[in-house]
């Protein structure tokens, strides 16, 4: 229909609609539709498909229409739509089209070589069919191949072997037109697509031969008749294009055309002994031959490689026969007296002279004669010896005239013309002078054998020629490598030696850079005592050196002598001869584990020529040698003398020339305790691990250490608590000689008190030894005095007494100055003895109990003279008629001064004192003995300080009454304790002990300090004994805690009465760090004095923090405020870095920091607590005034705390009871610090 609706309404879908499902239904019955209707009409529909396609893409149609093309395109080409002109179908990409019409001729002989073509009744589509969306291909030269090739036409045939359809001259005929019409359809193509084509098409056999076959066409040659028959007489296999066919003539170029260098080529496959047969065949064959090539002269001038392949044919007469150019000359000059010489035959090549000289046939000179006929004839097996013979002595008298001639000597040298002592003729090159070197150095090798007539004549010419009189070296190389093509053996390594030394001669003649280069990279060298394989000349050393590092190196097996000789050559080898740090130092720790000896010179290359650093791997190593293989360690040897035996060396002076080598590797001067602490470990590991009993030495030495360790407490070199890891090793000798650990061992300070208990300490107490007793004890040795308790099991006559007491005031200054001359620090406890009770005895025993190793063990029980019991503060003696046992008492009254202390001297004074007739007989022994006396008056006492009164303002606090405990009075206290025994420092204790250095405000006044002048009129410092609140005392010795008498006892108490241990007073300058601690309350935040409410204290709080903040900023760190509701702390401040270097509280106080507290709540002295020296506490006082605030920065405040002080606000949280007063009824261990009554200070260490 001609219009069809396709606007826009429901009925133009429909018909869209339509015309989609038609042409989807047409391109899925392709085939049905092509069998109804017919070729030619089925194509005549599928040329109107595609011409309406056209037209939609013209936009003539609309887009609808050409769904139909769309769709049947793409089944065109998938189904068998073409008819062939067999009246078959086939796919468009299985038929080809013939282009014209005159090939339809043709088109039985396609057919039966099985091509598709297409029926000639589809010619009208011819356009279509062709297109490349349909893809039928016209039919080419290349499908001609193929058919051709796939019917088996590749090789010759003859025509009665040819298919039916190829045998008559009329088939052929048309097969060649239609080869020609396609060679012509080729010119389209590109230059390699033709020429790829017609090698295809040259591969057929499509060619007429002379010999009536037909040839591929690149098998035979295309060629005029008259150079055909040449050709056929020299070679009569060669074949040629039969030029009678005249159809095949357009076709001829397929075929090679022969030409010069085809000739050529086809002339040098042809065996020479049958060429040469042609030619003696046909007299007239060599000269119509050059003729040809004559003719065609110009290819040979312009190719000299043709030239020189038609100059080795033997095609060219001569008075020999036929020999290739190459070999012959012309007639010249110079005879040839050995007739080996090749003249060419000029009578049978006339005319050809001048071709002849073109090739370069030269005429015979001797130069000629020796460059070119020489080496020809002497390279043939046919030469007699003779000739031979007559050839050298020829060349020998003519040599000078030889050595006129450039290169000449290498033509000849290659030449086997040297005749030689095996019999044999070989070139210059091979061949040596026999001579004792050659034959030492390469052995087996070819010898020249001379003439004996005019034999310096014919040396001369030999060894011009190449004959060598010493070694090559390329020959010493392949020597080398043929010995050590297998491992080593005497024999083989005494010819490397050989070869070596040879070498080595001839360092400076040879290069490295070429041959010789093999002889660096290459294994060809022996290793001393290594027969396992070869070495590399950088895998060995040279042995100048060998005693430095023998056994961290392979060294070259080559004698010494030598090598001394060769140090050239070693170094342009590569061979090493100095050995590394690393290799020095390895090999002497190598030989110290074997306890194999070294040579000295090893310490002197460590002394001249190690790297400080490389000599650290040393110092823990035993690499010092002693003799006789053994080795010690740096730190076992000393230039002095010492105490430490068979365990440590000395060393002499003549080696103080490595003294400097040695103080690197670690060796001391002298031995020091630590030594001897090392010493110790060694015979305990020696001794101790088996129980064994040290022999004589060990035990001098043992004595010896113990010794030097005392001396090194005495003199300070160490603390005596150093020693007390050595508490459990075994070092300390028992009686028995065996070594026990000091917790175990007892020195027996009372005579026979081990013996009380049996043999239970045979071997676990001894006699304390003489300069050795400090560093046991240190260790851990106990006085066995203390390991034993005494108690009374009976007394008689017991009747309380003042006598001894009464003696002990009497002489109370004699006492202090002897004890003061003795032991100071016992003196300052002297009063303790007024504290005890005194019970006289007619009869007292006792029983000593000791308890060690998990046992309890009592002596029998004993009279004793005297016993103090400390836990009961009582002393017990008895006064047998009367007597006072003083040198008892003395004993038990020391023991309580000093338990740690033996009484020994102490008591022996101390009897002497108490023990006088009278005070002045006492102090005459005092006298005598010369202890000095003590000034006591002159000097005690201490000036009346100024008593400060107020401190700040006067707070009243809410709840607070005149009867309260005031902290805000006992911090004032404090403060005016430290400033009257701080003369000159400052008032501030907390600062002057823990703090930074205050920030003073820029603009501050007062006393200098940064504070304002302080305010008057308030209630002043707690007030302290003797001085009234508010008032200010002048002092004297009386009222001074200082100002104490000792020539008479404190206080005047009587025996055995209670008193104040606060002594005589606290040390000056001390700055008392108080924290007071309340028990959690409602209010748990900091107090602010002058405090009006949250928004008051919220002002003053940003103030001192806003103030600390840009304060951290000026010091250079980096701080963060924290949120306001964060525990623990308000700012955190970093360094540089961005490392948090200061955790900080701010406490702001509107006032001056006097009587105000600075409180942290839980959670910040928890946080305290943890950071430690990281938390920083800032108190900022007055915090809103520009111009006098004050920063008070405090580290580790909770560290720092050496008091914590609870008001009376903990009485809210105190336990009720009952408990009746307590009574102190045992005498208080003076050690113990909870004695101290309050306002005593003391050094403890601040509360962890």
């Amino acid at each position: 229909r001609k219009d069809v609706v396709l606007d826009l309404d429901f009925k133009s879908e429909w018909n869209r609609m339509a015309i989609a499902t038609a042409a989807q239904t047409f391109a899925n019955n392709i085939v049905s539709v092509r069998d109804t209707i017919g070729a030619v009409r089925f194509w005549q529909v599928i040329m109107s498909l595609e011409s309406v396609s056209r037209e939609v893409g013209k936009q003539e149609r609309d887009g609808v229409f050409a769904r139909f093309w769309e769709i049947v395109q793409p089944e065109l080409r998938a189904n068998p739509v073409v008819l062939t002109s067999q009246n078959s179908w086939a796919r468009p990409d299985e038929v080809t089209l013939l282009e014209k019409k005159e090939e339809l001729a043709s088109l039985p002989i396609l057919e039966a070589l099985g091509v598709h073509i297409a029926h000639s009744d589809l010619r009208f589509t011819h356009g279509l069919l062709t297109a490349a969306t349909v893809g039928v291909r016209l039919f080419g030269a290349i499908d001609l191949a193929t058919a051709l090739q796939g019917a088996g036409l590749t090789s010759r045939h003859e025509r009665s072997d040819l298919p039916e359809f190829l045998r008559t001259d009329a088939q052929w005929n048309e097969v060649w037109d239609e080869c020609d019409r396609l060679l012509e359809q080729l010119s389209r193509k590109s230059p390699g697509q033709r020429d790829a084509v017609r090698r295809e098409l040259a591969k057929c056999s499509v060619a007429p031969c002379r010999d009536g076959a037909f040839w591929p066409c690149n098998a035979i040659y295309q060629a005029d008749e008259s150079t055909a028959g040449l050709f056929a007489r020299t070679i009569p296999e060669l074949q040629f294009v039969d030029q009678g066919q005249a159809s095949f003539t357009p076709l001829q170029s397929l075929c090679p055309e022969l030409d010069a260098a085809a000739a050529v080529y086809e002339l040098g496959q042809v065996d020479a002994t049958q060429l040469r047969a042609a030619l003696e065949a046909d007299s007239s064959l060599a000269c119509d031959l050059l003729g040809w090539f004559q003719d065609r002269r110009a290819q040979f001038r312009q190719n000299d490689g043709l030239r020189s392949a038609l100059k080795h044919l033997p095609i060219f007469p001569a008075s020999t026969g036929f020999e290739p150019l190459s070999q012959l000359a012309l007639p010249g000059g110079f005879d040839d007296p050995l007739k080996i010489a090749g003249i060419i035959s000029i009578d049978a090549l006339v005319g050809r002279l001048d071709f002849l000289n073109d090739l370069g046939a030269a005429k015979l000179t001797f130069e000629t004669y020796a460059r070119t006929r020489i080496p020809d004839a002497v390279v043939r097996d046919d030469l007699p010896v003779e000739s031979r013979r007559e050839l050298i002595q020829l060349l020998a008298r003519k040599g000078s005239e030889l050595r006129d001639f450039a290169n000449i000597c290498s033509v000849l040298a290659d030449l086997p013309i040297v005749e030689c002592a095996d019999d044999y003729f070989r070139s210059a090159n091979d061949v040596y002078f026999d001579t004792a070197p050659i034959r030492e150095v390469l052995g087996e090798v070819p010898l020249a054998a001379l003439p004996t007539e005019h034999t310096e004549g014919v040396r001369a010419f030999y060894l011009w020629l190449g004959v060598a009189d010493e070694p090559r070296l390329d020959a010493v190389i392949r020597r080398i490598t043929e010995v050590t093509a297998n491992p080593p053996t005497d024999d083989a390594v005494a010819t490397i030696q050989r070869l070596f030394e040879h070498l080595a001669t001839r360092v400076g003649t040879i290069e490295l850079g070429t041959p010789a280069a093999s002889l660096r990279t290459a294994a060809w060298l022996a290793a001393q005592g290594e027969a396992s394989r070869w070495f590399r000349p950088d895998e060995v050393y040279a042995v100048f050196r060998k005693s430095l590092f023998e056994s961290q190196a392979s060294f070259l097996d080559v004698p010494l002598r030598v090598q001394q000789q060769s140090t050239k050559f070693l170094e342009c080898l590569g061979v090493r001869a100095n050995p590394s740090n690393q290799q020095v130092i390895a090999h002497l720790l190598h030989r110290s584990a074997n306890n194999e000896p070294v040579a000295e010179n090893i310490y002197q290359y460590l002394a001249d020529e190690a790297q400080p650093q490389s000599l650290l791997r040393l110092r823990d190593e035993a690499c010092i040698h002693l003799g006789d293989g053994k080795f010690v360690r740096p730190d076992q040897v000393f230039w002095q003398p010492h105490p430490f035996g068979r365990y440590r060396w000395q060393l002499g002076d003549s080696l103080r020339k490595y003294h400097e080598l040695f103080t690197r590797l670690g060796v001391n001067e002298s031995a020091s305790s630590r030594d001897a602490i090392q010493v110790l470990y060694e015979i305990e590991h020696e001794f101790g691990v088996g129980n064994h009993a040290l022999d004589p030495d060990a035990k001098l030495v043992v004595a010896g250490c113990w010794r030097r360790l005392t001396t090194a407490i005495q003199i300070g070199e160490f603390a005596s608590e150093e020693l007390a890891p050595l508490e459990t090793r075994k070092l300390i000798c028992s009686p028995n000689g065996v070594l026990q650990p000091p917790q175990w061992m007892f020195f027996e300070d009372r005579p026979n008190l081990a013996a009380k208990f049996g043999r239970f300490l045979d071997n676990n107490a001894i006699k304390q030894p003489e300069g050795m007793g400090q560093a046991m004890q240190a260790a851990g040795v106990r006085f066995l005095s203390q390991a034993v308790q005494a108690h009374i099991v009976e007394k008689e006559g017991s009747v309380e007494s003042t006598e001894v007491l009464d003696r002990i005031r009497d002489r109370w200054d004699l006492l202090h100055r002897f004890l003061e001359f003795e032991n100071p620090a016992i003196a300052s406890k002297l009063d303790v003895l007024l504290e005890v009770r005194c019970v006289r005895l007619t009869r007292l025993l006792i029983v000593q109990t000791l308890k060690v190793f998990n046992r309890e063990l009592q002596s029998n029980p004993e009279l004793a003279q005297a016993y103090l019991s400390r836990e009961e503060g009582e002393l017990h003696y008895v006064a047998a008629d009367g007597r006072v046992p003083w040198i008892a008492i003395s004993r038990e009254l020391v023991g309580l001064l000093s338990p740690d202390e033996q009484p020994g001297q102490l008591a022996i004074g101390m009897k002497d004192v108490l023990g006088g007739d009278s005070h002045d007989l006492a102090k005459s022994v005092l006298d005598e003995l010369q202890i000095p006396e003590i000034d006591r008056q002159s000097m005690s006492g201490q000036p009346a300080p100024g008593v400060i009164s107020s401190l700040g303002e006067h707070v009243d606090d809410s709840g607070a009454n005149d009867n309260d405990f005031n902290i805000a009075d006992e911090v004032a206290a404090e403060t005016q304790e430290v400033e009257e025994s701080a003369a000159g420092g400052d008032p501030n204790p907390a600062e002057a002990t823990t703090a930074e250095p205050t920030r003073a405000s820029p603009t501050g006044s007062g006393n200098g300090d940064g504070r304002g002048k302080a305010p008057s009129g308030g209630t002043g410092a707690r007030p302290g004994p003797g001085a009234g609140v508010g008032t200010k005392t002048n002092g004297s010795d009386a009222d001074d805690p200082d100002s104490e008498d000792f020539n008479s006892p404190p206080d005047g108490r009587s025996p055995g009465a209670k008193r104040d241990r606060r002594g005589p007073g606290k040390r000056k300058g001390y700055a008392v760090l108080r924290s007071y601690v309340m028990p959690d309350r409602a209010e748990d935040d900091e107090v602010i004095t002058d405090c009006d409410g949250h928004a008051r204290r919220t002002e003053i709080a940003q103030a001192g923090v806003s103030r600390v903040m840009q304060f951290e900023h000026e010091e250079g760190r980096h701080p963060r405020e924290m949120p306001p509701l964060h525990k623990g702390n308000d700012i955190e401040s970093d360094d540089a870095d961005g490392n948090i270097e200061r955790v900080i509280e701010v406490k702001s106080i509107p006032g001056e920091w006097l009587g105000a507290e600075a409180g942290l709540t839980k959670p910040q002295v928890e946080r305290a607590r943890q950071l430690r020296h990281q938390y920083w506490l800032y108190v900022v006082e007055n915090a809103l005034d520009d111009d006098h605030y004050r920063i008070h920065r405090i580290r580790d405040p909770y560290g720092q705390a050496n008091r914590f002080m609870f008001d009376p606000g903990w009485c809210q949280v105190e336990e009720h009871g009952t408990a009746s007063d307590a009574r102190l009824d045992a005498l208080p261990d003076s050690s113990d610090g909870d004695s101290a009554p309050t306002g005593e200070e003391t050094d403890a260490s601040p509360i962890d």
